[in-house]
């Protein structure tokens, strides 16, 4: 009986990697973005091998290893000196399990194994961001933009989670019937579940809110007169509504299933 230990770790920290052509020539390689972006990641993985020799030609094996990440990521948004606070982040954390166990047989003329292997995954991945974006590019007619804010914010919330469980039986054999010739076959049974979730949670920034429809068409009645201030009125209040549309909670989840059966 004999035991194999292992482990190992991964840290990396960098910077930017990413330049603006149309803001600097391509082979200045300067970053011009007026945050400070960042890219981390740290990983450890553990393994354990054990070996049992039952008999001179038969060992049970087994093999259980376990990952995990953590994921780190923040971007200026426009990559270029203007924009503000504006910015995209990502962090994901993904944890996994797998367990190996194997009976190996050997002899002169016929080798193989019969085993089952199982995996379990989780991966966590968070979006975050804060974007600019200007109202006339979202639609907003001509007509209203005066009683917008020049840019609207919109802090930007996309969590994700997987979950996937694999599990697989299988054998594979050679036979050796001549001493120039051999036949191998193997079968593999596997199946997975995943449960996928996904969706959205943005919201407008609070220093950028979106104008009082009543605000609006009471400044434009007093500048232009009761018919205006009506059509102000109205139109922003449509306005509003498809902009918050745009930004609504979404939820989805998705439970797909898989097998297979494989030869060779």
């Amino acid at each position: 009986l004999d035991f194999t230990l292992g482990f190992q770790a991964l840290q990396s920290e960098r910077g930017q990697n990413l330049t603006r052509f149309d803001l600097t020539s391509a082979g200045d390689r300067v970053a011009l973005g007026n945050l400070v972006d960042r890219e981390n990641l740290d990983g450890q993985l553990a393994t354990l091998h054990a070996n049992w020799r039952l008999t001179d030609q038969i060992t049970l094996r087994s093999i259980t290893s376990y990952l995990n990440t953590d994921y780190d990521r923040f971007d200026d948004d426009d990559q270029g000196p203007d924009g503000g606070t504006a910015f995209r982040g990502r962090e994901a954390f993904d944890r996994n399990w797998a367990e190996e166990l194997r009976l190996d047989f050997v002899s002169d003329s016929l080798s193989g194994t019969i085993g089952i292997y199982y995996i379990d995954v989780e991966v966590e991945n968070n979006t975050t961001g804060l974007v600019n974006i200007q109202p006339g590019l979202l639609g907003v007619p001509d007509i209203l933009l005066p009683f917008y804010p020049p840019i609207i914010s919109v802090n930007i919330n996309g969590p994700a989670l997987s979950q996937t469980e694999n599990a697989s039986i299988f054998t594979e054999w050679d036979w050796q019937f001549e001493e120039r010739w051999s036949v191998q076959a193997g079968l593999r049974y596997e199946t997975e579940d995943q449960s996928n979730r996904a969706g959205s949670a943005n919201t407008l920034d609070p220093s950028t809110p979106l104008p009082d429809p009543d605000l609006a068409g009471d400044q434009a009645e007093a500048l232009f007169g009761p018919a205006v201030g009506a059509q102000v009125r109205a139109g922003v209040a449509q306005v509003n509504g498809l902009l918050l549309r745009f930004i609504a909670p979404t939820d989805a989840v998705t439970e797909p299933a898989f097998d297979a059966v494989l030869g060779k």
